[in-house]
């Protein structure tokens, strides 16, 4: 006899609660704040201890119809005359190092 299929219906509004519950928001932290160390040893690796030092994740909630919880990794220090944006993404005087994109292990084309 041929096993019983089951049909399941999700609810975006039960998505949605899921999503807003504490136990994911700590996940998202805690994936935020692991990412947030690598970037800081890649900061310091990659000679940029004054980035590194300000490399922090900042928590919340989107504003909108859904107010799904996110957490940033964000550096926004300067180091030395070399401007955040610089350090990642590279320009005439400083080499691209992705610093945060590494950490986050995004992947750009091009």
């Amino acid at each position: 006899m041929p096993a019983k299929r089951v049909r399941m219906e999700l609810s975006y509004q039960g998505i949605g609660e899921v999503m807003r519950s504490d136990k994911v928001r700590r996940h998202l932290a805690s994936v935020a704040q692991g990412r947030a160390g690598k970037a800081r040893a890649f900061a310091r690796l990659n000679v940029a201890p004054a980035f590194a030092d300000s490399i922090r994740v900042e928590e919340g909630t989107r504003s909108g119809p859904d107010r799904r919880p996110y957490a940033r990794i964000i550096g926004d220090h300067p180091d030395k005359g070399r401007s955040p944006e610089a350090l990642e993404w590279g320009d005439a005087g400083t080499d691209r190092l992705r610093i945060l994109g590494r950490a986050a292990r995004v992947r750009v084309r091009g």
